[in-house]
């Protein structure tokens, strides 16, 4: 009789050390998921003005109040490049990691923003077109638009760490108005364009933005914002061939950044920002929702 009451209570002991080993594995590999993965917004920007928001743009103090309201949520803002280190060697992202992006390279983004980033302990990243680069008049045309800053005037912004620059293409941003209703749509292949033309264009037109931002910066860029939003397997393809790490998409969502994985870093999606939004970590909350 003490021999089965002892077997019975080495049987209850041995099972309760199983399922103790069980839940420590299930722990460690669903702590390990958790840890193998981060939540990444990235919130899409143009312009801010020192007046009134018009289109695609917003005032300064709107974005001055969105900025505190997102850092008294927990939001801390994040570089590429530290993007990059994290999907490539686990390096640690924050809680609740940020990026901020603009697009187009408008002269406010260093007048106006740069300064209230600065004072906040936040950065950005800006994705310029180079045809633009200082300008203040579309191409050659002549015809007035909202005036792009020079990449020299960006230069002190990047050393600071404020400011991190990206590609908007050379010249694949194209305005129908100026250009007519047979330009280019951002990336896409014109009508009729042979595939091997297109990326014979394709690479041109990148890697001449590339030196130009390099000639400056003093390096290539890591991350390229699609003009209009625009993108394709193809697209995907030669820009990872020619060295860029993230791209970035219209597409309105949250992100998932996986360590080891290099996709999760590509056509990543963007929440935009608008003079209409007034609540952004409501609004944000609502994204995270979804």
């Amino acid at each position: 009789m003490k021999e089965k009451i002892r077997s019975r209570k080495w049987l209850l002991l041995s099972a309760a050390l199983c399922l103790a080993a069980l839940f420590i594995i299930y722990n460690v590999y669903s702590q390990k998921g958790k840890n193998n993965e981060a939540q990444l917004t990235v919130l899409m920007y143009h312009s801010v003005t020192a007046e009134d928001a018009g289109d695609y743009a917003i005032g300064a103090e709107q974005f001055r109040l969105q900025m505190q309201e997102l850092c008294a949520a927990g939001y801390e803002t994040v570089t590429c490049a530290q993007m990059i280190d994290y999907v490539h060697e686990g390096t640690a992202l924050p809680e609740k990691p940020l990026l901020l992006t603009f697009d187009d390279g408008y002269e406010n983004n260093l007048t106006v923003v740069a300064p209230i980033l600065e004072e906040l302990g936040m950065c950005a990243t800006i994705s310029v077109i180079g045809v633009s680069d200082g300008k203040s008049t579309y191409k050659e045309t002549g015809s007035a638009i909202t005036p792009h800053f020079a990449l020299a005037d960006a230069a002190p912004w990047v050393e600071k760490g404020v400011i991190e620059i990206g590609s908007h293409s050379y010249d694949m941003h194209q305005v129908t108005a100026f250009d007519g209703d047979a330009c280019r749509q951002g990336v896409g292949m014109l009508d009729g364009e042979e595939e091997t033309d297109y990326i014979a264009f394709f690479n041109a037109d990148i890697q001449k933005s590339f030196e130009q931002i390099a000639a400056v910066i003093g390096q290539r860029p890591v991350v390229f914002a699609y003009p209009q939003g625009i993108y394709s397997q193809l697209s995907e393809h030669l820009l990872e061939q020619s060295g860029i790490e993230v791209t970035l998409t219209i597409e309105s969502r949250i992100n998932t950044l996986t360590v080891g994985k290099q996709q999760s870093l590509r056509a990543l999606g963007r929440i935009e920002i608008t003079a209409e939004i007034t609540d952004i970590v409501g609004y944000l909350d609502e994204m995270q929702g979804q």
